[in-house]
């Protein structure tokens, strides 16, 4: 599905950001948010945490908002390329089930933090803005449907309930069990149940 744009008038970003310096940045501002809730750090404490002069804070950045929507963008677009990975040769229902979990768990330990800043402060962001990530939202879940139809999500009118339900379970998860030891291959087995079941009540007749 074709993204628009509702942001093309706006400058496009610098091919600087794409420098290790500008990744710094952003890894450093997602973990002041995460720690501190993005609507209670105020631009000096931002500056003060980035190591950089207050006054010199839009050198680096365009605004908070704009590092936000940046910061969640960026979620959306590893989501994105998650569940939109080409399979080179059939492959079985469990090894299909297991790509989807481990894509998704390994994105969580490189960026638990754009999870917990994505949840928590999608409202923060403009209406352009959550436009934009409201499109890319939706093209992850159409991706990801159709991932869970090759694993027996049937094609009903409703499936769109069943995907957002197991998009929960793939997203929250891992912050839902805190600080609970789980396994790596314990917690595949039990996410994977959890996936299969909810696709097994989504066969139910009166759906």
């Amino acid at each position: 599905m074709a993204l628009l744009n509702p942001l093309a008038s706006e400058p496009c970003a610098s091919p600087s950001r794409k420098n290790s310096t500008w990744l710094q940045t952003r890894h450093k501002a997602v973990a002041l948010f995460a720690q501190r809730g993005f609507a209670s750090v105020g631009l000096r404490e931002l500056a003060a945490h980035l190591g950089i002069k207050a006054g010199s804070l839009y050198n680096h950045i365009d605004s908070k908002e704009t590092l936000l929507f940046e910061l969640i963008e960026s979620l959306y677009e590893d989501l994105l390329e998650v569940v939109s990975r080409p399979e080179r040769r059939p492959l079985s229902q469990q090894v299909r089930l297991d790509r989807l979990i481990d894509g998704h768990m390994q994105l969580y330990h490189e960026k638990a933090d754009y999870f917990r800043v994505a949840q928590q402060a999608y409202t923060c962001l403009s209406g352009l803005h959550q436009d934009a990530i409201a499109q890319l939202r939706c093209e992850y879940e159409q991706q990801l449907m159709a991932s869970l139809h090759t694993l027996g999500l049937p094609r009903h009118a409703l499936s769109i309930i069943t995907t957002r339900s197991v998009a929960a379970l793939l997203h929250h998860l891992p912050h839902w069990l805190g600080n609970v030891d789980v396994a790596c291959e314990g917690y595949r087995r039990m996410l994977g149940r959890m996936i299969l079941g909810a696709l097994a009540a989504s066969h139910d007749p009166t759906l």
